[in-house]
């Protein structure tokens, strides 16, 4: 999978909190509802048929995945509203590492995702990959990661951060 660029979904739900306020509950659910509902106008158009591209053209990648965007980009607005991040991101990691157990998420498939992670942290400038090959010296940079057993990825980086 391209690289998603989703650790930017929270700057761009902060954005829009600044231009156009609504930072209540009610409200950011109710934009939620109705950015669900054009996602949905968006699914039937990619899976609707005949009548519905003869009405509406062609579907647009660009409009659906516009569309997708700004469903999480909402779901992040209430995540930062009730300050969730950190539950958040444990529940991601918990909920992963059981499907690797389970066997649901393919071991090899896990392999290359590391590996992509490599080749993009290998492409970062030398200080940034010594930032990040300091860090590696803290266990719970790994358990955030939910990198135990692949921890030798990063130390991969690390050596090749400090040797360049």
């Amino acid at each position: 999978m391209p690289d998603l660029a989703l650790e930017k979904i929270p700057a761009l739900a902060e954005a829009l909190h600044v231009r156009f306020g609504g930072r209540e509950p009610f409200q950011i659910v109710t934009r939620l509802l109705e950015e669900c509902g054009e996602l949905a106008q968006e699914v039937n158009h990619f899976e609707g048929g005949e009548t519905k591209l003869q009405k509406h053209g062609t579907p647009s990648k660009e409009k659906f995945a516009k569309e997708v965007m700004d469903v999480l980009r909402l779901v992040f607005q209430v995540v930062a509203y009730y300050k969730l991040e950190p539950e958040l991101n444990e529940t991601i990691q918990k909920t992963y590492q059981r499907c690797v157990t389970e066997n649901l998420i393919n071991q090899e498939d896990q392999r290359k995702s590391f590996e992509l992670l490599l080749v993009r942290i290998k492409s970062l400038p030398r200080e940034d990959r010594l930032e990040i090959s300091g860090s590696l010296e803290n266990q719970s940079f790994y358990e955030k990661l939910g990198l135990e057993e692949n921890a030798e990825i990063f130390d991969i980086v690390a050596d090749d951060a400090h040797n360049s």
